[in-house]
Formats: C-alpha cells, structure tokens, sequence
C-alpha cells in the first residue's frame, strides 16, 4: 500500500510540474505577442529542433530578444501544440508553425507533402549531385540519410532509401521557398533576418546555412547555430549544460567546439590559470575513463606482452557511423571508411599491434533506438572480411577505456575523435587523419596517403612535448570557460522529464526574466552583437 501511495505521488508530482512547464511556456509565447519593436528592430525565427530542451532554450532567447525590441517567431510548430506566438507572413508564405515529419532531430523532412515543387532539381546520388539553381544540397542529404539510417555507407539502388530522399528533396524545394521569401521580407522591410537553429549538418538548418553562406544577401539573412557542447566531458551534471553559439554566415567553422589558433594564442600569451590542469584532469577524467566495463582483459595482457617483447601497439578511433559533417572527407582519405579499409590493410602481415576501438555509443543501454544499425565491426566483416589478421584485435565498444589502453600504447591512429586531445594530454603521439575542431593544436597531422602510412611506420620518432600538453590543456580550459556557455536555469531529469526554469521552481521568483536573465543575455550577446 505504501509503495503504490508512493508512486501516486510520483505520478502527481510530475503532472503537476508538467502543468507548470506548460503554463510557463504559454506565458512566454503570449510575452513575444506583447513585445513593442524597437528602432532598427531584427527579426528572429526559431527553427528548433525536437528536443524539449533547446525548445526551451530557443523560448528563453527569444523572450529576452522580444524584450530588446526585436520581433521573434518559432519557425516550426513546438511541442507544446499550436503555435500561439507572433506570425510573419513573407510574400505567400505564412511562417511559424510549420509541420516537422520525424522524431530524429538529424533527419527531419517537413511539409507541406505532396505539393509540386516550385523548383527543377537535377538529382543523382551516384554523382552527388543534388542541384537546383547552381546549388547543390548533396552533402545535407546525405548527412540527413545517414542520420535517418543511422549507417555511414548509404545504398543508393534501394527503393526505401530512394523513397526518403525523394521527401527530402520535397523538403529542400519548400525549404528554398521560405529562405527566399525571408530575403524578399528583410528587403521590403529594411530589416536583417537571423535563422537560429541546431544541427546545421542535417536538414532542415543544413538548407538555410549552405543558403545564407551561398546566395548573395549582403547578410540581410544570416544563420546562427546554438549546439550543445560536451554536456558531460567537463564533469558537470546533466542538469547543467553548456551551449555553443556560432553566426556560421560571419564565420563559416564547421565546429562549435573549435578554439581558432589565434584565440588560442591570445590565450598562451597570458598568465595561465594556476587552476588549469586541475580543471582539465576533471574534464578528461569522465572522456578517457568513464562508461567503458573493463571487459577483454586479454586484450590488455595481450598488448602489454607486446610492448614488452619490443613491439609497437596502435589504437584505431572511430566516430559514430552516422554522425558526420557534411564533408567527412580529407586530403589523406575520401572519407572514414577508406581511412579504416587502408589502415586494417596496411598492419596486415606487420609486427605491430593494432586494436580497432569502436565509438562507445555502438552500445547504447537504455536508449538502443540510438545505436547505429552499421558498426565498425559490421563494416569490417562487410568490406574485410573475417577472420581479422592475429594482429588485428576488434575491441567491444565498451569494454576498455583510453585510460586502461594508454600505459600500452604507441601512437593512437585518429579520424576527427576528440580522443586525440586526451591522448596528447596523456602524452601518447596521435596521427590525425581526418579534419579534427581542434585544429589549431600542433598535432601529427598529415596530408596525403604516404605521409599518413610513412608516420606509422616511423613511430619511434613521434613523441609529445610538454609544450603540446600544456597547449592541450590551455585549449580544453579555453573551451570551457571561452566557447562554452553554461546553461543552468533549465534543470533536465531523465526521470521526470524537463522542468523548466530550475532557478525559478527552487527560489519561488513570479518574474522569470530575473531568473534567466543572465543566461539568455550571454547567449543573446553572441547572437546580436
């Protein structure tokens, strides 16, 4: 009797929050309405994404924007239900409130459905070519394919994978006809139109920022894309997060999690913080030890033997088979698949020892409408074959961490992993193949196939400095303090869903502005300087 009682008032408690959370949110959206612009106001629209948090978020940013004079609209209807806030109607087009199809935040297609484009599109997947106007949206869609498929090598002869592009390409077409109807309303109305979103990479924020980047605007329509950063590599809890803020139409980096090298030298040139290796320590301690259950032992006998009998031992990286850039490609390799097919084949009859180290969200618990349906284990069998040579070890994708592999490594072999910072702060030599954010650190980056196989071959030669490891440490603390944004006046529990604005359930505040305000106006800072 007692437990049912219990979660009675579980149940209460989270419908009762649930209300909460609705009426704040309608409260908010009714503000926007409200507000009064101002002179030389911009215009705003929201073009968030599935996810409960940055729709909040994105509401929080959009009621401190309106406060300012600035007119705010969400882009696509929120979950919450009928868009209720401000409308802007641009040429034939009634915007806010559109319909989303999909509940993967990087695979959204959007209506209307079933409508004749307005465009010709040259389509040819094979060419990668998806064009109209002189535009090509290849890479967005096929970003978005893999998302939706959740595999790196997309078949384009099937009928299922033809038929969502065919709806992606319906969705460009609609999308193209809203970006250019914005133009056409910041030029009528004298005014500079910001589309704020997430996931550029992907549909439908990957068509506005290859537009705003593409089309000649004089800037009158700019994209603005707020991520999320590593929510756990810098050791805090879920309930706080950080944000990243780019204006990727001022400047164009493919990562807000990118420091440039002048920021980082800028950064160097100063006193360091007498803090900063402690605070690094803490945001490597989760990345290079956390998840992982220490399975394959004999995997670490193994290469410790190795080492031992005089031996070189390498870990390959790799990334998730379907969360890519729009280009994943590099100077090196046409992409990841290539670089792990080459690599496999170059240790094939070599005494050196190589572990092939998936990403650890392969597996993941709680959540398996996450994990990828192609692995690094699926794709070596399909492309490899097995057996793999004795020399050649697949981990699991949990099984050892970096911090149980790197007192036996030689050099890590990396893509784009963020494992190549940890590595060099563990003073392990990494070779990076790929185009990594963290560019701007003095790593074994190489430039062509020779290079890359001519460093493997030449290990004994690679070591990292001290000054890399501090460079390593200055540019994580940079990150953090500099790139990041904490976000922590929305509260966000696995268990009862989000709760709105943490600040203002635990203080009791009737004004919400006083309790996000110094949030929304660090972000806002960034979207309007």
């Amino acid at each position: 009797m007692f437990f049912k009682l219990n979660k009675w008032k579980i149940r209460t408690r989270r419908a009762l929050r649930a209300r909460i959370d609705l009426s704040i949110s309608r409260r908010l959206e009714k503000e926007l309405c409200a507000a009064t612009p101002g002179p030389g106001r911009d215009v705003f629209l929201f073009s968030h994404d599935v996810s409960p948090y940055s729709e909040k978020l994105y509401l929080l940013i959009a009621h401190e924007l309106a406060r300012r004079g600035n007119l705010c609209t969400f882009l696509f209807r929120p979950s919450w239900g009928r868009w209720k806030g401000p409308s802007l109607r641009a040429g034939t087009l009634d915007l806010g409130g559109l319909t989303r199809v999909g509940e993967n935040v990087k695979s959204q297609t959007i209506g209307p459905r079933g409508c004749e484009r307005s465009r010709e599109w040259v389509v040819d997947f094979e060419s990668e070519v998806v064009c109209t106007e002189g535009i090509n949206v290849f890479g967005v869609l096929r970003s978005s394919l893999r998302a939706y498929f959740k595999r790196y090598n997309l078949d384009y002869n099937s009928a299922e994978l033809l038929a969502v592009a065919e709806d992606m390409v319906d969705s460009c077409d609609h999308l193209f006809d809203v970006f250019f109807s914005l133009l056409d309303y910041a030029k009528a109305h004298n005014v500079h139109v910001t589309i704020v979103g997430r996931e550029w990479a992907y549909l439908p924020n990957g068509v506005f920022q290859l537009l705003a980047n593409t089309v000649p605007t004089s800037r009158e329509v700019e994209y603005v894309d707020i991520g999320r950063g590593y929510i756990n590599y810098f050791g805090h809890p879920l309930m706080n997060t950080y944000a990243t803020v780019r204006n990727l139409s001022r400047c164009p980096q493919e990562s807000g999690l990118a420091v440039t090298k002048a920021e980082l030298a800028d950064f160097l040139a100063n006193e360091l913080p007498v803090n900063v290796n402690v605070s690094v320590e803490r945001a490597l301690q989760t990345a290079v030890a956390g998840g992982e259950s220490r399975g394959q032992p004999e995997v670490l006998q193994r290469a410790e033997q190795h080492r031992k009998d005089g031996g070189h031992v390498f870990v390959l990286l790799a990334h998730l088979f379907y969360d890519t850039l729009v280009e994943d490609s590099s100077s090196t390799f046409p992409d990841m698949c290539a670089w792990v097919r080459e690599t496999i084949e170059f240790f094939r009859g070599r005494d050196d020892l190589l572990l092939l180290k998936p990403h650890p969200y392969e597996i993941y618990p709680g959540h398996e409408m996450r994990e990828p349906s192609e692995t690094l284990a699926s794709f070596v069998q399909d492309a490899i074959g097995l057996p793999l040579p004795d020399n050649i070890l697949l981990l699991e994708p949990r099984s050892l961490s970096l911090a149980d592999l790197q007192p036996h490594l030689s050099c890590g072999l990396v893509w784009r992993s963020s494992a190549g910072m940890e590595l060099a702060y563990m003073q392990t030599p990494a070779i990076i193949a790929g185009c990594p954010p963290y560019s701007a650190l003095d790593m074994e980056y190489v430039h062509s196939r020779d290079e890359y196989f001519l460093k493997i071959a030449d290990v004994e030669t690679l070591s990292v400095s001290d000054e890399l490891r501090q460079a390593t440490a200055a540019y994580l603390y940079c990150l953090e303090h500099d790139q990041h944004l904490l976000v922590d006046c929305i509260e966000y529990r696995h268990a009862e869903g989000h709760l709105f604005v943490r600040k203002y359930f635990s203080r009791g505040k009737s004004d919400i502005q006083e309790s996000v305000g110094p949030v929304a106006d660090k972000i806002v800072s960034q979207i309007q300087p």
